[in-house]
This record gives C-alpha cells, structure tokens and sequence, in this order.
C-alpha cells in the first residue's frame, strides 16, 4: 500500500525514575505516530516495554519485603505512622499489618527507652541512614527484647519515608549474659581455691621455718631456712595479688557485668 504523505514520526517526552539509586525507565513515551491516512497510531512498545519492567520491579521489592526473615517496616517520615510492614513484624510483634498501618510505633507502645528512639531518629536525620543500631523493644506480650536495627531514608511516591529492617538479638545477648556469669563462677572458683588452699599451704611453710629459724642452727643451714621462710612469704603475697585479680571486691557488690 502507497500513502499520499511521507511518515512523520514524533517523540513526546521521556521520564525517568530511580529505584536504588539505578535509573529505571518509568515513563518512556517515545510513541512512533504516523500523520496522515487517517492519523494512525502505529504502537507505543517502548513505553509499555517500560512498564512491564518497572511492575516486575515492584513485584520483586514487594515479595522481598514480605518474605523478609527480619521485621521490616515502610513508615512515613512526617507522622511516624506505619505505611506497611511484613510477615516477620506481625511474628515477633505480635500485631497483624491490619492493625499496625496507620498507627505509630509510640502508639502500639514499642519504646520502652524514649531516649533510644530520639537517639535513632537523630542519626537518621543527620546521617540519612542508620546501620545495626542497638535498641530496646516491647512486643505486645509484654516481651522486651533487644534489637539492632537499620534504617534509610527514602522517598515513595512523592512521601518522603523510612524503610527500616531490625534484627532480634535477644537470644545472643542472653548468651553472652551466661558466658559471662560462667566466666564470673570459673573466677570466683579459681580465687577461692588460691586463697584457701594454696595460700594456706605457703603460710604453713612460712610459719614452720621460722620456728626453725629461731632454733640454734649452723649458719649455713640458719641462711637455708631463712631464704625457705622469704620465698614462701613472697609466694604468699603473689597468691593474694592474684586471688584479688581474679576476683576484685567490686565483684562482690555489682557483679562481673555492671564492674565491667
């Protein structure tokens, strides 16, 4: 078929948006129009090519945000309310997403420090991001646990939000706390036995050659016992400094973890 008029083609715009700091076409509008015959379109490939990778885009974000292995929450920057969360919040929160979006974490009573979360969003606000910061929660059973959570902010459809993962670190830390506590008991054990065995045993020697050393003795053998008598006095006096080492006395008033 011949047409009465050569194609003109036109190109009315491109835009471009950017999902992790990578440009993704969003809104390619490179529509090749023939004028003339009747003013025929012939397609716009390009632009719902684009389309089609910016949906599958979003598809993968939002099935990596709900099938997270750690809490993960999209809130907005302005009103701290909750835009969305995932299946691993409604697990160690205890609240469904239906009963978190729309509400704080102030309001369903997350915070048992304020000054931990004004310390968060201080960094958050100077930094822009917030990577494994340590903090306290409560779940809604009541539960308090600790968490190292990281953040960033983010701008989402025109609202400015933050995108925040936390990681429950409860059950480390309480290892930790029995690693200590059995460090604490193996030290305490060692000083005791230190002091009321070994030490005993060397005032024993001590106080026997000087009974000897007091006898009328030859002065050779007198010199023997008195240099018997000086080491076991010195070696009493390193067993008490390391029995103290061991177990200092603010141990026995705050504990191996507070005197740390």
């Amino acid at each position: 078929m011949r047409l009465s008029h050569p194609p003109t083609y036109a190109v009315f715009g491109y835009a471009a948006a950017r999902f992790r700091g990578a440009p993704v076409p969003a809104g390619l509008t490179a529509a090749l129009v023939l004028l003339g015959a009747g003013g025929i379109v012939y397609g716009l490939a390009a632009r719902l090519a684009a389309g089609r990778r910016v949906r599958r885009t979003e598809a993968e974000f939002r099935r990596a945000f709900r099938s997270g292995p750690d809490p993960m929450t999209i809130t907005e920057l302005r009103t701290g309310r909750f835009l969305d969360v995932n299946e691993s919040f409604e697990r160690f929160f205890g609240y469904t997403r239906a009963e978190a979006v729309g509400r704080t974490s102030v309001e369903l009573g997350f915070w048992p420090i304020a000054e931990d979360r004004a310390r968060f969003l201080a960094e958050l606000e100077r930094a822009g991001s917030v990577r494994d910061f340590p903090l306290q929660r409560i779940t809604r059973g009541g539960a308090r646990v600790t968490s190292l959570i990281s953040a960033e902010r983010v701008t989402l459809g025109g609202v400015p939000c933050i995108i925040a993962a936390e990681r429950n670190i409860t059950a480390r830390e309480e290892f930790a706390r029995r690693l200590i506590g059995a460090q604490e008991a193996e030290r305490r054990r060692i000083a005791s036995e230190l002091h009321d065995s070994v030490g005993q045993h060397l005032l024993l020697v001590r106080n026997r050659a000087q009974l000897v050393a007091e006898a009328e003795l030859p002065p050779a053998a007198a010199a023997h016992v008195a240099a018997i008598r000086d080491l076991a006095a010195q070696a009493i006096a390193e067993v008490r400094q390391i029995s103290h080492d061991l177990r200092p006395h603010q141990l026995d008033h705050l504990g191996l973890t507070r005197a740390l």
